[in-house]
């Protein structure tokens, strides 16, 4: 598909086999000590004998095999960030976070343990509302950032920031002088559209009108 053609772009592949790929070897070396507690989980969700999930489920079941490799609880991170999601969206999540937990996981040879239950359906869930892309040097969103500072920033179609991704981090660039005490905005959606299109992708996906 799309997404492999654009992954077979990335030249530094995992040592471990997992068919992770990275932009340079830089980026390899910076996401090397998370991506070791992950590698093997990658592994079993690669196998295409006993994964018979869909391509969303293996979304979220990747998200939660990253999340499961920082160092600071999740409750940390999701602590301002809104969660309106659907009966089905908590279903779908409980059930990707059941798959998670049914992974071989070695956390615990490093003194570590899983979350409590139900700590990363709720991490899922606030993915729609917060979640924001991580993309690669050819434009593809490669990565799903939670980022609770970011969270709390509205959007607008006249923003004074603009949000950025480098090296794995998301900040916000001023477009303009900004005043004191000026509240922060940025688009949610690319900028480049018509109003009829921006206000549609923000009705669909942040369930708000903007007006």
């Amino acid at each position: 598909n799309d997404d492999d053609d654009d992954n077979n772009h990335l030249e530094y592949e995992c040592d471990g086999g997992c068919g992770v790929r990275y932009c340079t070897t830089s980026c390899k070396e910076q996401g090397l000590i998370r991506h070791v507690r992950t590698c093997h989980l990658i592994q079993q969700t690669n196998d295409k004998k006993t994964n018979k999930n869909s391509q969303s489920m293996n979304e979220s079941i990747a998200l939660l095999i990253s999340l499961s490799s920082a160092s600071q609880p999740l409750q940390n991170v999701m602590s301002m960030m809104m969660d309106n999601s659907t009966k089905k969206v908590l279903r779908d999540t409980a059930k990707a976070e059941s798959k998670f937990r049914a992974l071989s996981h070695n956390i615990e040879k490093e003194g570590k343990v899983l979350e409590s239950r139900g700590a990363y359906a709720d991490a899922l869930s606030v993915k729609n509302l917060n979640g924001i892309g991580i993309y690669n040097a050819y434009g593809t969103e490669v990565a799903v950032a939670l980022c609770p500072t970011l969270a709390m920033v509205n959007h607008s179609c006249y923003p004074n920031t603009q949000q950025i991704t480098d090296n794995g981090t998301c900040r916000l660039r001023a477009l303009r002088d900004i005043d004191i005490g000026e509240e922060l905005s940025y688009s949610y959606v690319s900028l480049e559209g018509s109003d009829v299109d921006r206000k549609t992708a923000i009705t669909d996906n942040w369930r708000f009108v903007c007006k």
